[in-house]
């Protein structure tokens, strides 16, 4: 697997919410990133794209390629409850909703998918429970946008369908033991769904 670092601390976000609960699912991608994190899914020229949350279109905007669908809750398109399947899956998911999300781009995923989600939405476990579905971590890039101004970092994740990534160990204990960690194998974990 492997692990991208940067910031982005000056764009501009025309439209900052204020970061209450009620605008958590309106924090939208800063375009200067968005080929960074497209340019780091491994897809092929044929493959088929899907922006399962279009926001302002930023990644919708930047696939390379003209097979493509997006879906937007705001719009009517439901992703939650579409049974559609395509190559890629790749999008700024709603930070309320990371478990409904990261499981469904799964599902609906043919080679991978990629997300941009809140570090702490990305579990272990759930890292775990999308091996048991075939899906390893390829390339992690972490981030911190000082314009969005609530201080969590933020990173894009891109999973592949197939070969387990290289150099990649998620480690789980039940309890603070120092450095006192075993690895494990994703059939000793339970399942999340």
């Amino acid at each position: 697997a492997q692990l991208f670092m940067f910031s982005v601390i000056n764009e501009k976000m025309p439209n900052k919410p204020k970061h209450e609960h009620s605008d958590r699912d309106k924090i939208y991608t800063p375009k200067s990133i968005v080929k960074e994190f497209i340019n780091k899914i491994p897809a092929s020229d044929n493959d088929s794209w899907c922006d399962c949350c279009f926001g302002k279109g930023v990644f919708y905007d930047n696939f390379p390629t003209n097979n493509k669908e997006f879906y937007e809750i705001d719009m009517d398109k439901d992703f939650l409850k579409s049974t559609k399947k395509y190559d890629w899956v790749v999008t700024n998911i709603p930070f309320s909703k990371p478990k409904e999300f990261i499981f469904k781009m799964a599902q609906a995923s043919m080679k991978g998918f990629g997300i941009l989600c809140l570090a702490n939405s990305m579990t272990a476990m759930r890292i775990k429970a999308l091996e048991r579905q075939g899906f390893y971590l390829n390339s992690v890039t972490i981030l911190y946008i000082k314009d969005w101004g609530f201080g969590y970092r933020t990173d894009f994740y891109v999973f592949t369908k197939g070969g387990k990534a290289n150099n990649l160990d998620v480690m789980i204990t039940e309890k603070d033991r120092g450095t006192n960690f075993t690895k494990s194998s994703a059939d000793d974990f339970p399942t999340e769904s």
